[in-house]
């Protein structure tokens, strides 16, 4: 069994990806400074958690961003060439923290998502086993 400590470690970091990702998706292009700043997350945790995303393939990085006197950043935003297999993992990670937290029976997904669920769910399913803590997973 996964000690809490553990537990919350896990649900922290993903939760965190969560946040970082859709920050990104909202308000790219963003570096990793104003990442940070807006979090309120320390800039070692964001370039964690950056490079996590970019492994992933979820962002990528557009190019650096010289306007002013401050140090030129290299801005971030979401990969728009990502395919539903990548996005339905990404949808994935996000769920499988709210199963961590709440265990629920069941999942419902509407709106958008589910128009694209034939692309999407396979996906998505296979990532909440991955991240999901066995205990929480039927």
């Amino acid at each position: 069994m996964l000690s809490k400590s553990s537990v919350d470690q896990f649900l922290v970091r993903e939760l965190n990806l969560s946040s970082v990702l859709r920050m990104i998706q909202s308000e790219a292009p963003l570096s990793r400074a104003q990442l940070a700043a807006k979090n309120g997350l320390n800039k070692s945790t964001i370039s964690n958690l950056v490079d996590d995303l970019l492994e992933r393939r979820l962002i990528h990085e557009t190019g650096i961003n010289s306007v002013g006197t401050c140090r030129p950043a290299t801005q971030l935003e979401i990969n728009s060439k990502v395919g539903a297999v990548e996005a339905g993992g990404a949808m994935g990670i996000g769920l499988a923290g709210l199963v961590n937290i709440f265990n629920p029976e069941k999942i419902i997904l509407g709106g958008p998502i589910s128009v694209a669920g034939e692309y999407l769910l396979p996906s998505i399913r296979q990532s909440v086993n991955k991240h999901a803590m066995r205990e929480t997973v039927n």
